[in-house]
């Protein structure tokens, strides 16, 4: 539970759940942090080995990979590969 504008809320109460992976799943179509089948957007909010979990079946199955240029950039890095591709969408902060 959570507070908002004085009232306590559970993650059901706003369409978010945790999968037994650990994904943060919000709403149908999101999972953040980790790989859920069925879920067409991954977000990966930084390179935290917990956070980055199941990424190669994100790249393979989903249809976009969000994160900032700079998780992007230590990915590339840290996993040798080129992530500027059309999958992969970088969102600055703000």
């Amino acid at each position: 539970m959570f507070g908002l504008g004085g009232k306590s809320l559970t993650l059901g109460d706003v369409g978010a759940s945790i999968s037994s992976s650990g994904a943060i799943l919000l709403g149908r179509r999101v999972a953040c942090d980790a790989h859920k089948d069925g879920r067409p957007v991954r977000v990966v909010t930084h390179v935290h080995y917990d956070h980055i979990l199941g990424l190669e079946r994100s790249l393979r199955y989903c249809r976009k990979v969000v994160m900032t240029p700079a998780t992007r950039d230590i990915l590339q890095v840290l996993r040798g590969v080129d992530l500027r591709i059309g999958k992969i969408s970088a969102l600055n902060y703000g």
